[in-house]
């Protein structure tokens, strides 16, 4: 589950607690967002506090503290919604906005131009330090791409040591935030 932990945002050493159930048969299994997704947690039985040894109150002899028994439970869990779906038309604008102007380069690996998805992210209020943001980010350029509020285009590199080579980048798609996904008109 390491991609989909990056890409639902769960911490590092935390991907054991999540488990998502289906047929045995890898190629029977639904997509991950489409599956039944579970996690562990821990609930405690209610047997802790402060015990006392006697007959009566006034004479008891009180014990330390001890810490309550716990279980561990299956429960049903949803992972959370894709930032395009949470993304609100006036971010996809003011991403589109900030992706106009300017090189904006497809890969977050890029080093001389900037990585599309810091605009991205600039206009839905992420942080890129945060745990999987970037593999989120990444998935939501596809995503934008896909429904056209992205546009893709190849543009030359120019290395230090006078190397070209074409390497994709980002600009604000044909569709505008507001047009809807697909529009039917019959004259």
């Amino acid at each position: 589950m390491s991609n989909e932990a990056k890409v639902f945002g769960i911490d590092p050493g935390q991907e054991r607690r999540y488990f998502r159930a289906y047929v045995d048969k890898g190629n029977h299994a639904p997509p991950a967002r489409a599956s039944d997704w579970y996690e562990l947690v821990s609930v405690g039985l209610g047997n802790g506090g402060a015990i006392a040894s006697g007959d009566d109150v006034e004479g008891a002899i009180a014990l330390p503290d001890f810490d309550e028994d716990s279980v561990v439970v299956v429960v049903p869990w949803t992972p959370p919604l894709p930032l395009s779906s949470s993304a609100t038309p006036e971010q996809i604008a003011a991403a589109q906005m900030m992706l106009s102007e300017g090189a904006w380069a497809k890969s977050a690996k890029s080093q001389n131009v900037k990585w599309a998805g810091e605009a991205i992210a600039a206009a839905l209020g992420i942080s890129l330090a945060d745990h999987g943001a970037t593999a989120r980010i990444t998935k939501l350029i596809d995503e934008w791409l896909h429904a056209e509020y992205l546009d893709q285009y190849d543009a030359e590199f120019v290395y230090p040591n006078g190397r070209k080579r074409m390497a994709p980048h980002i600009r604000s798609g044909p569709r505008g935030v507001l047009e809807p996904a697909s529009i039917v008109t019959t004259t």
